[in-house]
């Protein structure tokens, strides 16, 4: 599941640093100094009565750049702003929001090799990522796809992340595709 949810993470985060154009390097560092918090009964919201606003964006996102923003915003520690960006089945893949918070308590940065939409309709998205990851115990290179739906005051939500990381430093091999439907681009 971890490889999962870091995957997703290196997914938003390669979209939003291109602008939601395909094939544009970016990387977003963020800080090693990561907090934790409690999380309410269901797993699904923030902790504290945070919401959406606190992850709250200017104006609508290109799905391409919401994939960024999302895991650009883990690695920065702002995990109420990355919640904002997941649908209900992206949280339910992820397992809920301590569940993500843990999972990415370890990453400081992404770069996005890949951000690109590969399939769009009026209310549903694809973006294929490929990224890298840095975390506080080694790095991932993740890719896969993530889809997309409407909604949110972002204008997208990501719906579903079908991600793996072949490619780790982390924890001593490699890790193929979390079959368990993770939402992240690493394995804790």
């Amino acid at each position: 599941m971890a490889v999962v949810v870091l995957l997703a993470l290196v997914a938003v985060a390669a979209i939003v640093a291109s602008g939601g154009g395909g094939g544009e390097q970016a990387s977003d560092g963020g800080g090693a100094g990561k907090t934790s918090s409690s999380q309410d009964q269901s797993g699904s919201a923030p902790p504290g009565g945070a919401s959406a606003e606190r992850g709250a964006t200017t104006g609508p996102l290109a799905p391409a750049q919401t994939v960024t923003t999302f895991y650009e915003r883990a690695a920065a520690d702002d995990y109420a702003g990355a919640w904002a960006l997941a649908g209900l089945g992206f949280r339910e893949q992820i397992g809920g929001y301590e569940a993500f918070r843990q999972e990415q308590g370890t990453l400081q940065s992404i770069a996005f090799e890949q951000a690109e939409v590969v399939s769009q309709a009026s209310d549903s998205a694809e973006v294929a990522i490929r990224t890298t990851a840095t975390h506080t115990d080694g790095a991932d290179r993740c890719q896969g796809t993530l889809s997309l739906a409407r909604g949110g005051p972002s204008g997208w939500l990501i719906d579903n992340a079908g991600i793996a990381c072949p490619q780790t430093t982390r924890g001593g091999g490699s890790n193929g595709e979390d079959a368990g439907g993770g939402a992240g681009a690493g394995d804790d």
